[in-house]
């Protein structure tokens, strides 16, 4: 009897063995990503801002299934005058039935809310990631005009003030004791891209611009990027300050010409793939500018890893410990600069400010070692042909060059997160 129970038990276990397949499937749940652009155009982009975005409803637009990827658009366009405030709206676009964009609008604010505040961008960031607690992670791309790390309203109207102590409306737009950010007067801007800029008065006679820092403070969650369509924000600082806050950074040293960057395949770059492609989204960027003919071949652009910034600021603050780091001091001939207007002056290349300081050549190696560490696709024209300038240089970061005598200037910049670890500007 046992040999036939032992014979039962062989023939079922052949027939287990039989039936189990020949290979084993690991099942693993993709969660999608998202991308969110925010239009700050409440200014004199409107139009060329609107543009943006519908060459972007000419390219790749995702589905609506549930594990596909998530495209919003956060708008704020003048739609008559600025003596009539338009409403921000937050908008879902995907692939409807048909093959054709759908546009699904989930929030629209109060008229006249200046949507580049840091609380206006905490709170759309914080309603879409309850909104859809399925998304893994966020992206998001900011166009506006914008001066790099700069106080709200220096480069419009601050730098004239310079040398007067005494000027109180200065010091208190600059240097508010409950806000970073600040109103000032409104001054018409040419047809280039510069970060958070909207008109609040009427006719127009007053504009808001945004402090980075309180944009890097008030992010609700780290990002998976961060792209600046806008003018001066590759710099050190900006992406010192935001280290934290998100994995990597895409952005020009230079102005950005009206046009912006390319739309039209920017979605292909983000959200087709398993990833997000910001080089090959910068290397579309340079491309369509490089060659352009005129004045239109005129660009820069860097892609950052912001996790790799702390060997950079190592490197760089026992340069600046050693060098006397201020425009007086250093060889202005070996100097990149990436500006045309005097109240732009605060955009030098990082790596000719240490060859122009005398920096030795092993002391230059290591800098550009450590700038390699962090840099993921750096490109420029070889001249910035809208104003004329060659671009000899590109480290792929920008930088400071401290005047002594712009004693607002270097308060303010004195409190940044890169110059609290480097010590480029002195404190007393």
């Amino acid at each position: 009897m046992r040999k036939y129970l032992y014979l039962i038990l062989a023939i079922v276990s052949a027939l287990l063995t039989s039936c189990k397949p020949e290979t084993e499937y690991i099942y693993v749940q993709r969660h999608p990503r998202a991308h969110v652009m925010m239009s700050f155009g409440f200014n004199n982009l409107s139009a060329s801002l609107a543009e943006d975005i519908r060459d972007l409803e000419k390219g790749f637009i995702p589905g609506s299934a549930p594990l596909d990827n998530y495209l919003f658009v956060f708008s704020h366009l003048v739609e008559s005058s600025y003596s009539a405030p338009s409403a921000p709206k937050l908008q879902r676009i995907y692939l409807g039935p048909d093959g054709n964009p759908m546009k699904e609008t989930l929030l629209e604010m109060e008229p006249g809310t200046v949507s580049n505040s840091a609380e206006c961008i905490r709170e759309v960031l914080e309603f879409l990631k309850e909104k859809y607690p399925e998304i893994e992670s966020f992206g998001v791309l900011m166009s506006s005009h914008g001066t790099g790390w700069t106080p709200p309203g220096y480069c419009t109207t601050g730098y004239k003030n310079e040398g007067n102590s005494d000027d109180i409306e200065w010091r208190r737009s600059a240097f508010p004791e409950k806000y970073l950010s600040g109103e000032y007067l409104y001054e018409p801007l040419p047809g280039v891209k510069s970060m958070g800029y909207t008109v609040t008065g009427v006719n127009p006679t007053v504009a808001y611009e945004t402090d980075i820092r309180e944009i890097a403070d008030l992010l609700p969650f780290k990002l998976d990027y961060i792209i600046f369509d806008a003018c001066f924000m590759g710099g050190v600082e900006v992406a010192y300050q935001f280290r934290d806050k998100c994995r990597y950074m895409c952005f020009s040293q230079t102005e950005i010409l009206s046009d912006g960057m390319d739309y039209t395949t920017m979605i292909s770059d983000l959200l087709s793939g398993n990833s997000a492609d910001l080089v090959s989204l910068a290397t579309n960027y340079f491309n369509h500018y490089d060659t352009a003919s005129g004045p239109k071949r005129s660009a820069t652009i860097s892609v950052v890893d912001c996790t790799k910034l702390d060997a950079l600021a190592a490197v760089c603050r026992d340069l600046f410990r050693r060098y006397d780091i201020s425009k007086d001091k250093v060889n202005e001939s070996k100097l990149q600069k990436y500006f045309h207007y005097s109240n732009h002056a605060w955009f030098y290349d990082l790596f000719s400010i240490a060859e122009a300081a005398g920096a030795s050549e092993t002391e230059l190696s290591d800098l550009q070692w450590a700038l390699d560490c962090c840099m993921e696709y750096k490109a420029a024209t070889p001249i910035f042909a809208l104003y004329g300038f060659p671009i000899r240089v590109h480290s792929g970061l920008s930088m400071y060059l401290p005047e002594t005598e712009r004693k607002n200037l270097n308060s303010y910049y004195s409190a940044l997160d890169w110059n609290k670890v480097t010590g480029l500007v002195k404190t007393e």
